[in-house]
Formats: C-alpha cells, sequence, structure tokens
C-alpha cells in the first residue's frame, strides 16, 4: 500500500481506508512514512498525522486537486513543511470558493513549499516552460490501463525536457479482500 498518493474513505465513493488502516499498514509492512492525500479535501489529515506520529511513521500530507471543470486535469500536492501544508489548505479553500479557480492558474506561481505530481499532460507541458514549477514538480507515469496511453507520450516528453518523473498509482483499499468493496463503492459513483 505504499504509493505516491492514497485515498482514505474521506474521498468519497473512491476510498476504503480509514487512516487508522493507512498508518497500520505502514507499521506492518515497516515503512518508513505512509501518505495520504483525498482528492479535494484533507479531512482525515489530522488523525492521520496523529496517528503516525504515534506510530514513529513519517506522515506525508497532501491532497490530490482537480480542475472543477476538467477532472482529468488534476495534480497531487505534497507538503514540504508547515509551510506547504498550509498552502495546500489555501489551495483547496480556493477550488471550493472560488467560481474562476483553474488549477493551471495556479501552477504559473507555485509555492516552493510544495511537491507537485500530475500525469495530465496540459500539466505536464506548464512544468516545462516554467522554471519554478518545474523545480518541485514530478510527472506521473500512472500503472493502469488507462494510464498506459499517456505513459509514452509523457515519458517521451518528460526525457527530451529535463522534467523528472515517478510511478504512480492511487491507493484505494488495503488489501485485495477489499476489492468487492471497492467495486460496490465505485459503482455507487
Amino acid at each position: 500500500m505504499a504509493g505516491i498518493f492514497t485515498f482514505s474513505y474521506y474521498t468519497f465513493l473512491e476510498g476504503t481506508i480509514s487512516p487508522d488502516e493507512i498508518i497500520g499498514h505502514a507499521v506492518k509492512e515497516k515503512y518508513p512514512y505512509a501518505v495520504l492525500t483525498d482528492r479535494n479535501g484533507m479531512y482525515g489529515l489530522i488523525q492521520f498525522y496523529g496517528k503516525a506520529i504515534a506510530e514513529g511513521i513519517k506522515p506525508v500530507l497532501g491532497s490530490l486537486i482537480d480542475d472543477p471543470s476538467d477532472k482529468l486535469l488534476n495534480a497531487v500536492f505534497l507538503a514540504k513543511n508547515r509551510d506547504g501544508y498550509s498552502e495546500i489548505c489555501r489551495l483547496i479553500t480556493a477550488r471550493k470558493l472560488n467560481d474562476e479557480f483553474s488549477i493551471l492558474t495556479y501552477l504559473r506561481n507555485p509555492s516552493p513549499d510544495l511537491f507537485i505530481i500530475s500525469s495530465s499532460f496540459e500539466i505536464i507541458q506548464l512544468a516545462s516552460e516554467h522554471r519554478e514549477l518545474k523545480d518541485n514538480f514530478y510527472a506521473g507515469l500512472t500503472a493502469s490501463k488507462a494510464g498506459r496511453l499517456n505513459n509514452r507520450r509523457n515519458y517521451e516528453y518528460c526525457k527530451t525536457r529535463g522534467i523528472k518523473f515517478a510511478a504512480m498509482n492511487p491507493v484505494v483499499f488495503a488489501s485485495p479482500e477489499d476489492y468487492n468493496i471497492h467495486k460496490t463503492v465505485t459503482a455507487i459513483r
């Protein structure tokens, strides 16, 4: 269950894992860190953070934020520090309250306190054009059937422009036995 982004059950109708289960799995597998990046929110982060610290696990805090006008235009934002955490809070608030919110507009002047990972080609192109974004940006290569179509194009584009990349796939359930719960939740969605 180690992944670049993990959805808890706070990512309604996508994730099925509690924040405590994420930490429990990290402890069981002896991972030094655990990640929580619910979609467009940070609802379980305080519970997640407290449990991680109590168990000696480094909590990685973030959120997958999508553009309200195009859900496929999205990025995972990971806080480097407290300022990064505050910036993610401001970004989520802006996304929810500002009818004019655009993830591309935000990414033209990103915070240096965030790591940003995206497999959206428009965002990858933007990263290649803006030095401030490129320094903390990783192009995501998604390990899924849908992602394979774009991986080759994204990989070749990044390679020719010096953009770092990372393998990524959302974690939405904890164990193979939970797959049926995940299927039920996604069918409801």
